[in-house]
């Protein structure tokens, strides 16, 4: 096992509306996605995406972060 590719997530939903998901790893550090999903009208939502990370993380790798979650949610919609 590659010890530097390990990652732990703890994913917290708060309400229906609110999710938190933590990740902390040996390479990356630590960080945490928000997703928060707004009602705008029938049967039509509003997701954001927030991705926190350590300030020493490169900004290409936060967005790859942000790109690879987004990609993720589409593909299930």
């Amino acid at each position: 096992m590659i010890v530097w590719l390990c990652v732990c997530c703890v994913t917290v939903q708060i309400g229906p509306g609110i999710v938190n998901l933590i990740w902390e790893s040996s390479l990356f550090g630590h960080g945490a996605f928000l997703q928060v999903l707004t009602p705008v009208e029938p049967l039509t939502l509003r997701m954001v995406h927030h991705v926190y990370c350590q300030r020493w993380l490169p900004t290409i790798v936060a967005k790859f972060f942000l790109y690879s979650e987004a990609l993720m949610v589409s593909r299930s919609l």
